[in-house]
């Protein structure tokens, strides 16, 4: 990238790069020089007095123990561990065949099965022209992500009265209710791709330091890997151990808790360049935005 172009000092290649992009000298020129900007805070930082004295900093890997890392480092991990992983999308993703079986939808459930993915195929194409580009990313991620919980606690609640015999009873007399299942599985599907999945990696590549942008991503990416396998793996053991009406409900009040968690922990990132974001964490981590002004006794390091 352009910015590690420079930290590598080779301007002329970091300037051909962003030009490729932008296709204009001015724009270009401007913004490389908020990122040489950038990485003078950032030396700056790792040679504070506090900074220096760490035996890490010796090994070249004190950047990854500071707040400026470690804070978006963890909202990352919960946006894609948890958000991704523990909001039903690999259950559906793997095992809707099954699950619309199991809930004697009214149509078959391949056919069903099509029609959902189809439909998320067109909310995801729909989502990245027409809302994506304009609408604030916490606001779209908080009311796909309500969306998408509603659907999961709705599945769930479902597959918990087809357990009932009056339920049974109510589905004879209107045979309309079959399509619960599928409703509900559709409006998970409308969050999860109106803008929940999207905005999740979108910020995965705006919230990590420049400096360690690289190699935090790959590590939040693999946590996220290994998560999915799990959840993957052991799906049908947790709807053993507590049926799939419980599993959904747990997805839902897991994707509730992570509207919560995004609207206090995320910042808004929508329109902003990446040299403000990290602005954004070192004001929280010295309390200015200039760090030539911080104090000598206060650091990025996690206390």
């Amino acid at each position: 990238s352009p910015s590690w172009l420079l930290t590598k000092n080779r301007d002329e290649d970091a300037y051909n790069a962003l030009f490729k992009v932008r296709g204009d000298k001015n724009v270009v020129e401007k913004e490389m020089m908020r990122m040489r900007e950038n990485i003078a805070m950032q030396k700056e930082c790792k040679t504070s007095p506090k900074s220096s004295k760490s035996p890490l900093s010796n090994l070249g890997i004190s950047r990854f123990f500071k707040g400026t890392f470690v804070r978006p480092f963890v909202v990352l991990v919960v946006m894609t561990s948890l958000g991704l992983n523990l909001t039903g999308a690999p259950t559906i993703g793997f095992y809707l065949i099954q699950i619309l079986k199991r809930s004697e939808v009214s149509i078959d459930p391949y056919v069903a099965a099509a029609y959902l993915v189809s439909w998320r195929l067109i909310i995801t194409v729909a989502t990245s022209i027409f809302l994506a580009p304009f609408v604030a990313r916490r606001k779209l991620y908080i009311v796909s992500g309500i969306v998408l919980a509603t659907g999961a606690l709705m599945l769930g609640t479902v597959c918990y009265m087809e357990k009932l015999p009056v339920w049974q009873t109510t589905l004879e007399s209107y045979p309309v209710f079959r399509w619960l299942p599928i409703v509900s599985i559709g409006l998970l599907y409308t969050g999860l791709s109106g803008g929940y999945c999207m905005i999740t990696f979108a910020v995965l590549g705006e919230l990590l330091p420049s400096d360690a942008r690289g190699l935090g991503t790959g590590v939040v990416i693999g946590i996220n890997v290994v998560n999915f396998f799990l959840i993957v793996k052991f799906t049908p053991t947790l709807i053993d151990w507590i049926d799939l009406n419980g599993l959904f409900w747990i997805y839902g009040g897991i994707g509730f808790s992570l509207v919560i968690f995004v609207y206090f922990c995320l910042p808004e990132t929508f329109g902003k360049t990446l040299e403000d974001i990290e602005k954004h964490y070192r004001t929280i981590c010295y309390g200015t935005k200039d760090v030539k002004s911080a104090d000598a006794e206060t650091s990025c390091d996690i206390d």
